[in-house]
C-alpha cells in the first residue's frame, strides 16, 4: 500500500484510515479534497479581482477629483465660432 494514501479522514469527529474505506468512499474523499482545492483557488482569484477592482475604482475617483487645470478646458479644445449678425425682419 502506498504511503501517499496512508492518511486519516475525520467525519463528524470520527477518524477513518483512508486505506480502510470502500472504493466509493475513497472516491467521495477525492471529490471533497478536489473541491476544497478549487474553493481555495477561487478565493485566491476573488482576492486578486477584488484588489484590481479597488485599484481601478480608486484611480477613477482620483481622476475625477483632479484639479480643473489638469483637464483640458472645453473653450481651449474647440475654437469658438463667431456669431453671425442678426437682422430684424418685419
Amino acid at each position: 500500500m502506498s504511503e501517499e494514501n496512508d492518511f486519516t479522514v475525520t467525519v463528524d469527529g470520527a477518524e477513518y484510515k483512508f486505506n480502510d474505506l470502500s472504493d466509493e468512499n475513497k472516491s467521495l474523499v477525492g471529490h471533497i479534497r478536489d473541491l476544497d482545492s478549487q474553493v481555495e483557488q477561487l478565493n485566491f482569484r476573488y482576492e486578486q479581482l477584488s484588489a484590481s477592482k479597488s485599484f481601478f475604482s480608486d484611480k477613477l475617483v482620483q481622476s475625477l477629483k483632479a484639479p480643473a487645470e489638469d483637464a483640458p478646458q472645453e473653450a481651449d479644445a474647440a475654437p469658438q465660432a463667431e456669431a453671425a449678425p442678426q437682422t430684424e425682419s418685419a
